[in-house]
């Protein structure tokens, strides 16, 4: 038994899988605010690799500053499913269960199972950095293997029964499906082997795999020398035709519907189904409205770190509210506030005090007349959302955090591209594009 903040874990799995990862926010917001206390729990290694992920999120700069997260991510989950921040490349929804499946069919299961998965992937990435296809790391510890990355959009999509669940449960499914099967014989008194593939991995994956039509380890265990990312025509295909049937309403799966694609960095430059008109329109002033307030904090931070003998930013950051402000203001104003509250309440996405805080900024925007206006009227709400979102981290008071600030080289084009000045949030569209783009080129073979 492993010793862990009790109260962050009850947060963890007081909700279903998919909606984890906004709950551990949640989690981790709190947890920030209270004293340590310790209690004896066991989870997954897939279960805390992801709080550890979280919690180390806590200790870096970020681009959600002021805590969007939870709402940005249940926007990408409607419009790009099956995606995370972390993934790279969409080969690995292919690669990783030829891993399994080769583990698999080693009649492998439970803990060794999971050690052989690991060394897999490690002689994998050995691979790939040998092709060229990865950069090679400082650091040789591996802290996340693609399968723990990939695997809820593998069963979102899927491609491993959803009814598994995490890593750990696939693997102690696969020590009982093979402990069932131990003793049944065909009518000759044959033992058969147990049949664990049909019950685990899509039916399809698994004739890809049988057929040698998908890389896979040798009898050695190698990889073949030549792999890398490319997707063939095959795997292509398969991946497209998962996102087709699992995720039919999606804006991923509509541009799959079509015969090309152009990489976008916002949702509302892709082609969207109608059906989800109204939250593409929601998502987009609410990366307004967020891009605002990140300008508007950091524009403040910067004041107070000169007023402390510090040098300014680079950037001149009045500038760039202005240039937002004259814009975005208008759209945004426009832009039907309360029905959004309504909607992200309605799908579990508020927290705290946000509609407090998302509310009286839109209000404060309309009843400023300018720029510098908006600076002045919002200066004490942007310090209640510091102080409320990062209590034990605040950089608005003198102290370390604001002597060690710089500011965040966020995205090219941040302050001055024309297509990135008025957006914070791209929810997973660049991660989504590189994925389409991965299999429309597939296709094309």
């Amino acid at each position: 038994m492993r010793a862990v903040h009790w109260i962050y874990w009850a947060f963890w799995i007081s909700h279903r899988y998919e909606a984890g990862v906004e709950h551990m926010r949640e989690a981790g917001e709190l947890l920030l605010r209270m004293k340590s206390l310790i209690g004896w729990i066991d989870f997954s290694d897939e279960d805390q690799k992801r709080a550890q992920d979280y919690l180390r999120s806590l200790s870096e700069g970020t681009l959600d500053e002021l805590a969007f997260g939870i709402i940005r991510d249940g926007f990408a989950d409607l419009f790009f499913p099956a995606t995370s921040t972390i993934m790279t490349r969409a080969r690995y929804f292919i690669l990783v269960p030829s891993i399994y499946l080769h583990v698999l069919a080693q009649g492998d299961s439970g803990t060794k199972a999971k050690r052989n998965c690991e060394r897999l992937e490690l002689t994998l990435r050995k691979q790939l950095i040998l092709n060229k296809s990865l950069e090679k790391t400082r650091k040789e510890e591996v802290k996340r293997y693609p399968a723990s990355i990939y695997w809820a959009g593998l069963r979102r999509l899927g491609i491993v029964n959803r009814q598994v669940g995490s890593q750990a449960a696939y693997f102690d499914s696969m020590a009982q499906a093979i402990q069932r099967k131990v003793g049944v014989k065909d009518d000759d008194h044959n033992a058969l082997e147990p049949d664990t593939d049909s019950e685990m991995w899509d039916a399809e994956i698994v004739r890809l795999f049988e057929a040698g039509s998908i890389p896979c380890p040798d009898e050695t265990d190698q990889f073949d020398s030549s792999i890398d990312f490319k997707m063939t025509g095959l795997e292509s295909v398969y991946l497209r035709q998962r996102f087709r049937e699992a995720e039919k309403d999606s804006v991923v799966t509509n541009v799959f519907r079509k015969n090309s694609f152009v990489p976008a960095s916002y949702p509302w430059q892709w082609d969207y189904p109608e059906n989800l008109k109204t939250q593409i329109e929601h998502a987009q002033h609410f990366s307004m409205l967020t891009k605002i307030a990140t300008l508007l904090y950091y524009q403040m931070l910067d004041s107070r770190r000169q007023a402390n003998g510090y040098d300014g930013c680079s950037v001149d950051l009045m500038e760039a509210v202005e240039t937002w402000w004259n814009q975005c203001r208008e759209s945004v104003l426009a832009w039907d506030m309360e029905q959004f509250i309504a909607w992200i309440e309605a799908n579990q996405l508020a927290r705290g005090s946000d509609r407090n805080f998302l509310t009286k900024l839109y209000r404060l925007l309309g009843e400023s007349g300018s720029s510098s206006e908006l600076v002045q009227n919002t200066g004490d709400l942007i310090v209640y959302r510091e102080k409320d979102k990062r209590p034990n981290k605040r950089r608005l008071i003198p102290g370390r955090f604001q002597n060690e600030w710089k500011l965040p080289t966020q995205r090219l084009g941040f302050f001055t591209d024309p297509q990135h000045v008025p957006y914070l949030l791209d929810f997973r569209s660049g991660i989504a594009s590189q994925i389409m783009v991965d299999v429309y080129e597939g296709l094309g073979q």
